[in-house]
């Protein structure tokens, strides 16, 4: 009996670990919230792109496409006034995985909650009627914007 109940205590703390735990604090919010707010105000795509987990890898269609897609929505997010930036919790079907042109592809951490950037006066930012969300996970100690890679499991 007390083999099974340390058994359990060890896991327990193995679980809640740091190494193993994705728990966000209010001071890792409030940095990333800090370097997104700048980037955003200095229209400073470097600082934008310190965000962004960059574990992984894609075949160079796809890396194309990517960066694309991460220049584009950042000038669009830049270039609007007074965005209004909320963290939200990641819905239950988010959407972790994919296949494209026979190819399998991840998200290159696990999405623990969403940044949410939303727009008074819309203008050219039409998604979700002028709010744009992002998926975040933790990378040793920090939030970063979570990427597609391609599958390697």
């Amino acid at each position: 009996m007390k083999a099974l109940l340390l058994a359990i205590i060890c896991f327990r703390l193995l679980v809640t670990s740091s190494a193993f735990a994705q728990d966000v604090t209010p001071e890792m919010e409030a940095t990333f919230l800090n370097k997104l707010k700048t980037s955003v105000a200095q229209k400073d795509f470097g600082t934008f792109s310190a965000l962004l987990c960059k574990d992984g890898s894609l075949d160079a269609e796809m890396k194309g496409m990517v960066e694309k897609m991460t220049h584009e929505t950042f000038d669009k997010i830049a270039s609007e006034p007074a965005p209004a930036y909320q963290f939200s919790p990641v819905s239950s079907n988010q959407l972790t995985s994919f296949t494209r042109n026979g190819k399998n592809y991840e998200m290159n951490l696990k999405p623990v909650e969403l940044i949410k950037i939303s727009f008074p006066n819309p203008g050219t930012n039409t998604a979700a009627g002028g709010t744009w969300s992002f998926p975040l996970g933790v990378k040793e100690g920090a939030l970063l914007i979570v990427q597609t890679v391609e599958k390697t499991r």
